[in-house]
């Protein structure tokens, strides 16, 4: 193996090093920062004016420039906010799931007290903010706020289209209404 041969290898372990510490960059954007990072080194060594340059002309070079590993740190503060972001939508969506339920259940509960119907307002309300709350708990789906929240507006959304139809039948047949009306007494004939 020749020496520029074995500076060329030094090189592209360094930078194939550095270019899976951006993986988590575009490819263009990955690309773009390797390509600058090989023409800094391109520049570094046709400074030192020896050609083909030496091995020990690309170790120096490799061993100014900045470690692989500090590439890593934009991914760690990007990786740290979307996590913040994940957890927060979650838990939003966690709350608005557990405010759902306490509609639901204040509904019957003023539907118990009273004779209107707030059953009806408080599944239509609570229906809504399940929905709200399941998108919420998908877009949070990390964290584990995010999972109880879609288990449980799935739960809940399975539950209430089964008791909904159960729910009209026994309504209807409660209040019911005589077929026959009696307009008058009987006359006799």
């Amino acid at each position: 193996m020749t020496k520029s041969r074995k500076a060329e290898r030094l090189i592209d372990r360094y930078l194939g090093r550095v270019g899976s510490r951006l993986a988590h960059l575009d490819f263009t954007e990955r690309q773009e920062v390797l390509d600058g990072l090989r023409a800094h080194i391109r520049d570094e060594l046709t400074s030192r004016r020896s050609n083909p340059p030496s091995v020990d002309d690309v170790r120096a070079v490799l061993a100014s420039m900045d470690d692989p590993q500090s590439y890593r740190v934009d991914d760690d503060i990007d990786t740290s906010i979307r996590k913040g972001r994940d957890r927060a939508i979650g838990r939003l969506g966690f709350f608005i799931l557990l405010g759902a339920i306490g509609i639901f259940v204040l509904g019957l509960i003023l539907e118990s007290l009273t004779n209107d119907s707030w059953t009806g307002v408080g599944l239509i309300v609570s229906g809504m903010l399940v929905v709200c709350a399941l998108g919420l708990g998908i877009a949070g789906w990390r964290s584990p706020y995010g999972k109880a929240t879609i288990i449980g507006a799935t739960l809940l959304l399975v539950v209430g289209l089964l008791v909904l139809p159960i729910g009209k039948v026994t309504n209807r047949s409660s209040s019911s209404q005589p077929i026959i009306h009696l307009q008058g007494e009987p006359t006799d004939l």
